[in-house]
């Protein structure tokens, strides 16, 4: 049986073909199907693959660039890999790949000439006007859908950068929490690439950085300071089921600001109250004829289009969990509560209590929110 030291030399006799164009393509699918491999993987741990890899990425010839990216999803799930990744300064590099690669494939098809994402010249997080954001999206449905198919790569840097900001240190590499004067910039510039692409399917993984990202308080207080929290409230109805599961979870962790952002969250009269019910409504109620009336106009005329109510069943538990847990933190409030009971939530709640207490977990939060909101 071969030792591990075996494997490291063949594993680094195997990376040092990568320079033979012609053996390239092999070298790649061979590598993608190690790195599937939990064992092989902490043979390549020892090698220097995140450093090859990312050059492979950011090199002129873009050939087999799927499969490069392919493994570095594969890697990036590994938390020692994580840490290399982001001593390698990936999370910038990858985004900047990123960038260019949405408007390398924008410009193919519509002809408009798009600036290069580059750091140096974004000025501070105080230059970014949040307004320009909110007044210049979203495009239409239609106009998004003749880029549904350009956009085939872009997936798998969401996901990477997904992976790389699952820890705390990611998080704060992506927000460059180190610099105060650039806090929050490239956040922003992909934020901004959401919101023009919001109808893609492509941009699912986005969310999840997102979502990743207000882990964080600096990254919650940003959404909350820059008015973020509101357009990602405004275009609820715009988004499909991934997005907007990874919405609640935005929203939970932003209600842990409660008490400094209250207005913020509050906006519009607590809209936020009757948008989480009518997704419990989608989520719980299968039947047609109950989905079309719960007796409140308020929640009863609130539409996601994009929202599959038969999707939503396989992520049911996941989203009663978040809304519930929504519901638990802000019981802490009494504001909060007055304007729950003002929405009529008490009677939403427990006509599709029923359908939601199917665990012991979910039925003592329902009473404890139910005994708050009824007392």
């Amino acid at each position: 049986m071969e030792t591990s030291n075996e494997y490291l030399e063949q594993i680094n006799e195997i990376l040092s073909l990568l320079k033979e164009q012609s053996k390239r393509k092999a070298v790649l699918e061979l590598l993608l199907g190690f790195s599937d491999n939990e064992e092989m993987r902490k043979v390549f741990l020892k090698t220097d693959i995140a450093k090859i890899m990312i050059r492979q990425l950011e090199s002129e010839d873009t050939t087999d660039r799927d499969l490069v990216l392919q493994i570095m999803i594969n890697l990036s799930c590994e938390e020692t890999f994580q840490a290399k990744f982001i001593e390698l300064n990936a999370i910038y590099r990858i985004v900047t790949l990123l960038m260019q690669k949405i408007d390398k494939e924008v410009l193919k098809d519509d002809g408009e000439k798009k600036d290069n994402f580059d750091i140096a010249s974004l000025g501070s997080k105080n230059d970014i006007d949040m307004k320009l954001i909110f007044d210049k999206y979203v495009i239409n449905s239609e106009t998004i859908k003749k880029n549904s198919s350009t956009f085939q790569e872009v997936p798998y840097y969401f996901m990477i950068l997904t992976n790389l900001t699952i820890s705390e240190a990611g998080q704060k590499k992506f927000l460059n929490v180190e610099d105060d004067k650039i806090t929050g910039i490239i956040f922003m510039k992909v934020l901004d690439k959401f919101f023009q692409y919001i109808y893609n399917e492509e941009f699912n993984f986005c969310s999840s950085l997102f979502a990743n990202i207000s882990s964080l308080k600096v990254g919650r207080e940003l959404i909350l300071e820059h008015k973020i929290f509101k357009i990602f409230l405004i275009h609820l109805d715009k988004m499909n089921n991934f997005k907007i599961v990874n919405l609640l979870r935005i929203i939970r962790n932003c209600c842990f600001e409660f008490e400094a952002y209250k207005d913020d969250l509050l906006i519009n009269d607590a809209i936020l109250f009757s948008y989480l019910i009518k997704i419990l409504v989608l989520t719980n109620i299968t039947e047609k004829k109950e989905l079309l009336d719960i007796g409140i106009f308020h929640i009863d005329n609130i539409y996601f289009p994009h929202f599959n109510q038969e999707l939503a069943q396989l992520d049911k538990e996941t989203i009663n969990d978040l809304i519930l847990d929504i519901f638990l933190v802000l019981t802490n409030i009494e504001e909060a509560i007055a304007l729950m009971k003002s929405k009529d939530l008490y009677k939403a709640i427990k006509q599709i209590g029923v359908r939601i207490g199917d665990s012991e977990n979910i039925t003592n939060r329902l009473f404890v929110i139910n005994n708050y909101l009824e007392n």
